[in-house]
């Protein structure tokens, strides 16, 4: 729970602070073109880059710290906007589209990270068609949990 994710950003934390000062970015496993040049860059610090089990285990701690706790907030923002544009294309309101079962709205997220921006989707559109996308397994695989 709580704790465990704590002593997970805590550990974090300190080995980022350490490789930042150092100017040391992690090695990553990752060779050839399967991946775009930065996505096998880790210059922010963070262990593993985008490219572990463990990474998607501290992404939302981490950036939640980072962002001062506002992180969901932010991605919150998006929804007004997001149901604007759909009822726009439906020509219908907007509680009209969050109610539609019959003709759900499809939603396509790309570089969905660990999903959390698709759990506020997911909120406010039971009912949409909604598919996630994003380069690692390991952060796709964290969606797909978040999802359940």
């Amino acid at each position: 729970g709580v704790l465990r994710k704590a002593a997970r950003f805590m550990f974090e934390a300190t080995q980022t602070l350490r490789r930042r000062r150092a100017a040391e970015p992690d090695n990553l496993w990752v060779r050839g073109s399967v991946y775009p040049e930065y996505y096998k860059n880790t210059y922010h610090y963070q262990t593993d880059g985008w490219l572990s089990t463990h990474s998607s285990e501290v992404y939302e701690t981490s950036t939640e710290s980072l962002f001062v706790g506002r992180q969901d907030a932010m991605q919150r923002l998006v929804l007004p906007p997001l149901m604007d544009h759909l009822a726009n294309v439906a020509g219908r309101g907007a509680s009209d589209v969050q109610q539609d079962q019959h003709s759900p709205p499809r939603v396509l997220e790309l570089a969905c990270g660990t999903g959390r921006l698709g759990t506020f989707v997911r909120d406010n559109l039971p009912y949409a068609e909604y598919h996630a996308v994003d380069l690692s397994p390991f952060y796709l695989e964290r969606a797909r949990s978040n999802h359940r």
